[in-house]
């Protein structure tokens, strides 16, 4: 019979916002099974937030391994044999594999006695059972992000681990690189392992999920058992929402508005380019998204180099970049972008400042009638209705939209994004596009974003 891991009921769950909550939530997991959990506009993160340790049970009970919580900091979720997986689970770049995996563990006093060798072949035997082809005193320079949430797991594992959570890992996966998550996960509930995911591409996981837990309106909409009904999640979570079209405006064919070129993916080189008012869907079916991104965001001396309207850009900062009207954004930088210093009205002006003083004068004479135009603000959004800790990305996202770059490249800023906040980044690149910004897509979540892109690039293009 199986065990008890996961034991809620009748909860009323607040997150690290105060409005964040959930509440009359009821859900069992038991020992070897694998449940995901869909929802829209931060409802399923506020269950992930209280098992990281920063949320509050408001009322009910939940009960871990039998035994009913004390507390929920992350010191006792451990204890507990309960531990949280991300893009952001603590990794030291000054140690190796095996160090990392061994040395962060909370249980400090047996770090003492363990020595270099014992930790290789702790490692080797952990990645050898669960077929994973790392080497244990491989330099950390050499992992992508994917490898980094495998050695994540493989940390709690290794510490007992009796339920892991899956938090929005999904982005640091390439299509084809997907199959070591699910295989890692098929092989952990072999062994009792209980697995809860919230990610905002639960289709990735469809195959190893064993029900799935919609959220709506705060509470428990539907539990779906039968796997071949888990692509009617979607429609449940964005029923009664505005579907949104793609670009209507023509695009210019074959015409080659911007390019980057020196683009590594393994031992080829490739170039990726777009015509003006084209939206390009990068595939991750063989391309490296994260190691793409990481090229063009580091801009090294042998990295990747940029021509816009047939002018190529000789230097490799960013703020030449930007003067030459090439915009990037990723979910991997703090809030996107958001500079905690400025206003909300100034996180949006700050790029195109120059425009605004030489064109209007008097710069907040010129802000002032900029930010009251419907242009910027077509869904009639209120800026003090934005939340710099959770919604401030959109102010990136209004910011480049009034900068009108020539291009912009978005990285996993829709992989990240819950439905409802997919379909209002879709929304703005669409208007974007519209003005004739060329944009390339770094994205994970290539379904979605295939739906409205005009071309999808491909490595076997080159």
């Amino acid at each position: 019979m199986k065990r008890e891991l996961l034991v809620i009921k009748n909860a009323a769950i607040e997150g690290i916002n105060s409005s964040d909550r959930l509440y009359e939530v009821d859900l069992l997991l038991r020992e070897a099974e694998c449940y995901c959990l869909v929802s829209a506009v931060h409802q399923k993160e506020v269950l992930v937030e209280y098992l990281q340790g920063f949320g509050k049970l408001l009322s009910g009970c939940i009960r871990i391994r039998g035994q009913e919580l004390s507390s929920n900091d992350r010191k006792e979720m451990e204890k507990n044999k309960v531990f949280v997986i991300s893009r952001s689970t603590p990794y030291m770049n000054t140690l190796n594999i095996g160090e990392n995996i061994f040395l962060l563990r909370r249980n400090s006093l047996k770090k003492v006695i363990i020595n270099e060798r014992a930790i290789r072949s702790q490692t080797e035997f952990y990645f050898q059972k669960y077929r994973i082809a790392l080497d244990a005193a491989a330099a950390p320079g050499t992992l992508s992000n994917a490898d980094k949430i495998i050695i994540g797991i493989i940390r709690g594992v290794s510490q007992g681990a009796r339920l892991i959570v899956l938090y929005d890992t999904s982005g640091a996966f390439s299509q084809k690189e997907m199959v070591r998550l699910t295989s890692l996960i098929s092989k952990l509930k072999e062994e009792g392992i209980g697995i809860l995911i919230s990610d905002n591409n639960p289709e990735a996981f469809y195959s190893v999920a064993d029900r799935l837990i919609i959220f709506k309106h705060k509470k428990i909409a539907k539990k779906i058992y039968e796997r071949e009904l888990f692509p009617l999640a979607s429609e449940i979570v964005l029923r009664g929402t505005e579907v949104v079209n793609g670009s209507q405006r023509p695009k210019a064919e074959g015409a080659t508005s911007v390019s980057i070129d020196g683009l590594k993916i393994g031992d080829k080189t490739v170039s990726v380019q777009a015509a003006r008012g084209e939206i390009v869907l990068v595939s991750r079916e063989n391309a490296p998204i994260d190691s793409l991104w990481e090229q063009c965001w580091r801009m090294e001396t042998d990295g990747p180099e940029f021509t816009v309207d047939g002018r190529r850009i000789s230097s490799k900062s960013m703020a030449s970049l930007v003067r030459n009207r090439v915009a990037m954004m990723s979910c991997e930088i703090p809030r996107g972008g958001v500079m905690e210093n400025l206003t909300k009205e100034d996180n949006i002006l700050m790029p195109s400042y120059r425009k605004i003083s030489s064109r209007l004068g008097f710069y907040r004479k010129a802000s002032a009638y900029i930010l009251k135009d419907n242009f910027l603000f077509e869904d009639g959004e209120d800026l003090e209705e934005i939340d710099l800790e959770r919604t401030g990305w959109k102010l990136v996202l209004y910011r480049w939209k009034l900068f009108n770059p020539r291009l912009l490249i978005v990285h996993n800023c829709i992989t990240a994004a819950d439905l409802w906040e997919r379909d209002w980044i879709k929304k703005r690149l669409i208007e974007m596009a519209e003005r004739g910004t060329a944009i390339i897509l770094l994205e994970n979540e290539a379904a979605y974003c295939s739906s409205f892109a005009d071309r999808i690039w491909r490595v076997n293009e080159e």
